[in-house]
């Protein structure tokens, strides 16, 4: 729970929060997004010039918050893939074997080998200085032309529903654990689509109105907003019936009313919730998100917005 005196240096009347969230609400300025796609197109130079990958039909996209365009103001990042379905990682159906797969075990390329092969390839074109290597990602650090980027290397994944049938997303392996950790960017990418088009363009506007508050808030020094993630928040509202962006004629009208409904969610039934992808459930035993997480997150937003002392 929030500390009282923080919330209060922060209390604003409802007219003054409409005006930033009217702000908020729009994607970062032209300049911004010019420094990201810059470093979009130097990343996928990289791997293009690089001896080891340049045959290997490795695809580099952005993902994450720019890719679905609800990234915010002042916390222009970029999540970048490589993708090469070369190597596959498969989660079988029940009752499959190995066989009904069709894959060939085991890979001729291992996953090992592609982040040491795409470790060279950046630290070639950035140099090492700005290329960190982390359990995960390899962070490539902004210069005066382009922003921060988390590159990831990832192999297809393939979560079969059948013999012959599966969602097609992208895995990369923890090199501390050994864990997969699997999404499904492309999905992601038509799901928050559709809900925008079906919510008249309003479904990006509040989530990062969302995303900003938490970034504030921790700024602010709310514990809170450090125990949630920006992709959960966006999940949240994915979630949300549409006729929530519908119920009121503001932004700060609508933000309460989708808060008041997904606190409502996580409360009653956190293992209906899904993923902005459509495919993963948003909480269980694939991941560290904690429904109580959110719901100690929202309620202190709340608190931000209607604190009168």
């Amino acid at each position: 729970m929030a500390d009282n005196r923080s919330i209060e240096l922060k209390t604003r009347s409802q007219s003054e929060w409409e005006e930033r969230f009217e702000f908020w609400s729009t994607p970062p300025s032209q300049t911004e997004q010019d420094r990201i796609e810059r470093t979009v197109r130097e990343i996928t130079e990289a791997i293009r010039m690089s001896p080891r990958l340049s045959s290997r039909g490795v695809v580099t996209f952005p993902q994450g918050s720019y890719a679905n365009r609800v990234n915010v103001r002042a916390d222009s990042d970029v999540d970048v893939c490589c993708l090469y379905s070369g190597t596959v990682f498969h989660e079988k159906a029940p009752g499959m074997s190995d066989g009904d797969t069709g894959l060939i075990f085991p890979a001729s390329y291992t996953y090992e080998e592609y982040k040491d092969d795409i470790e060279a390839a950046l630290v070639a074109r950035f140099g090492r200085s700005a290329v960190t290597r982390g359990k995960k990602a390899f962070d490539v650090h902004a210069s005066g032309y382009f922003v921060d980027a988390d590159v990831v290397a990832c192999n297809e994944f393939r979560m079969y529903r059948g013999t012959g049938r599966y969602e097609s997303g992208t895995a990369l392996k923890r090199e501390d654990t050994g864990v997969l950790v699997t999404g499904f960017p492309v999905q992601h990418r038509e799901r928050g689509r559709e809900k925008n088009d079906a919510t008249s363009r309003r479904y990006r506007q509040q989530v990062r109105i969302l995303k900003t508050l938490r970034n504030n808030m921790k700024r602010w020094g709310i514990g809170s907003a450090n125990e949630v993630s920006s992709f959960g928040l966006e999940s949240l509202f994915w979630n949300s019936p549409d006729r929530f962006f519908f119920s009121s004629d503001t932004h700060y009208g609508r933000l309460l009313l989708l808060i008041e409904n997904s606190v409502k969610s996580l409360r009653e039934n956190p293992t209906s919730l899904k993923e902005a992808n459509g495919i993963k459930t948003l909480f269980g035993s694939h991941t560290d998100r904690l429904p109580m997480h959110y719901i100690l997150f929202l309620e202190d937003l709340m608190r931000v917005i209607f604190y009168r002392g």
